[in-house]
């Protein structure tokens, strides 16, 4: 509610801006808040889904929304042809801050993890009833005689913490570089669209069509290659269609091979925002995905000059975005596998996360996925 309420002030308050400064301050807060506008969504989200629901809702519910969304931008943009107008049509959207409190449910881990179980009883009887489910009032009490006796309040944690936990530390940096290099890689990719000689509108629409069936794609794949995998292979990908663009001639094939490494970067993308939200453990995920978050948005910010390096050798942008996904494609592959797993809840269970899988850990191989599946008992809270 309040990152909705920043984004839509600062919003608002861009188009009313006279001077370079006062833009700058009011973009760098729409940034700041609107990042944690998308991310504390899909975190809640992600914590309340069943381990086999959370990819389609991941990757289809939030792929329609960014799909429809992005397509449509830049005909907005055409037809308004007015950047303060633009503004004001793009803070619409924030206004969903008067309804949050009432459709957007407080995270159920969260109140597990500060021993607020009534709210968590709560919460399932809500869900029940919304989706006409009855379940014996038994189930309810022993459910939390098993959350009290497993004692699952945790301690407060602060991002600072990992540095105690050396392999979840570890896991937070891969990620870290691995979120800045997809995003370098993804926004020079967008801005390097205005060096193909055809119409910036329509190959931006055109390049952002490719989100919706890049989501329905991955929801088939990522349940069942896993997320290491997809995340390697869809990069890449990325890296030879960039280098193939380098090499064509032709302006028609430059845009078929532009749109097929848009298609690839916006799954290797969906991977990174659910990786994130699976790995990282319920004391610290919101912190820890906003940090991750953060370096992505520093990265954001590099990824002009990386178009600029056309002025050195036209050829020079794709060739770095080619480099800089086969890095990315080579990190994601030393993160453990989130397949099958249950969301980590404490420290130390985040630190024990994927101990028991080898490098060559491949869940298409392995037995079906009930076999795959890892719970926690209460003696490892």
């Amino acid at each position: 509610m309040l990152c909705n309420s920043v984004a839509l002030l600062a919003s608002i308050a861009t188009a009313s801006a006279n001077t370079f400064w006062s833009f700058g301050v009011c973009r760098f807060l729409t940034g700041l808040a609107f990042d944690n506008c998308i991310n504390i969504p899909l975190i809640i989200v992600v914590e309340y889904m069943a381990v086999n629901r959370r990819t389609l809702v991941v990757n289809v519910a939030f792929g329609i929304y960014f799909a429809v969304g992005s397509t449509v931008l830049p005909w907005i943009a055409y037809y308004i042809a007015n950047w303060r107008f633009f503004a004001y049509v793009t803070a619409i959207p924030m206004m969903s801050v008067f309804i949050t409190p009432w459709i957007l449910p407080e995270s159920a881990r969260w109140f597990v993890a500060n021993g607020r179980i009534d709210k968590v009883v709560q919460k399932l009887l809500q869900i029940a009833r919304v989706n006409r489910k009855s379940l014996d009032p038994a189930v309810y009490e022993v459910f939390v005689r098993n959350l009290t006796a497993s004692d699952t309040r945790t301690e407060s944690a602060t991002i600072f913490d990992l540095l105690k936990s050396p392999r979840l530390a570890k896991n937070a940096v891969l990620l870290i570089f691995f979120w800045s290099l997809t995003m370098i890689a993804f926004d020079g990719h967008v801005y390097s669209l205005k060096l193909i000689p055809s119409s910036v509108f329509v190959s931006f629409s055109v390049a952002c069509a490719t989100e919706l069936p890049a989501g329905l794609l991955l929801t088939l794949l990522l349940d069942r290659w896993g997320r290491r995998f997809c995340g390697f292979i869809t990069l890449a990908m990325t890296c030879l269609f960039s280098f193939a663009e380098l090499l064509l001639q032709s302006i028609v094939a430059k845009l078929i091979m532009s749109v097929l490494s848009r298609f690839c970067l916006n799954m290797a993308a969906n991977v990174g925002l659910q990786y994130a939200a699976e790995l990282l453990p319920t004391p610290i995920r919101t912190q820890g995905v906003s940090l991750i978050h953060i370096f992505g948005i520093i990265a954001h910010s590099l990824a002009p000059y990386v178009v600029d390096t056309a002025k050195i050798w036209e050829g020079l942008p794709m060739m770095i975005i080619g480099v800089v996904s086969f890095l990315a494609a080579t990190l994601i592959l030393f993160l453990p596998e989130t397949l099958g797993r249950d969301l980590p809840q404490t420290l130390r269970q985040g630190e024990d996360f994927g101990k028991d899988q080898s490098f060559w850990t491949l869940p298409c191989c392995e037995g079906s996925r009930s076999d795959r599946h890892r719970h926690y008992r209460p003696s490892e809270i």
